[in-house]
């Protein structure tokens, strides 16, 4: 661990109430949420902080598709294609 690295920032009690407080009055996911609290709170709260609330007080649900790791056969047929495409790029003379 870095002692120099920034100190993670938690959320603070008036920030955990004002989430709760906009997400009962508009029922919106975190991005959305966010617009929602800047413009009627006058407060920036980070996206990711707020999913993370939402998670751990149950308002959000995990989606299991986006938990799974993608397999590395999917990741090098990715590179290897946009690879053929340089090449392919390259030899018509655009570059």
């Amino acid at each position: 661990m870095n002692p120099n690295r920034r100190p993670k920032v938690y959320l603070t009690e008036e920030q955990k109430q004002i989430i709760k407080q906009a997400y009962s009055e508009s029922y919106f996911g975190a991005k959305m949420l966010r617009h929602h609290i800047k413009k009627r709170h006058k407060q920036n709260i980070p996206q990711n902080k707020i999913h993370a609330y939402l998670l751990e007080i149950g308002f959000a649900k995990p989606d299991p598709k986006k938990q799974k790791k993608r397999s590395d056969a999917v990741m090098s047929e990715s590179i290897a294609y946009r690879c053929s495409m340089q090449i392919i790029w390259k030899m018509k003379g655009f570059m």
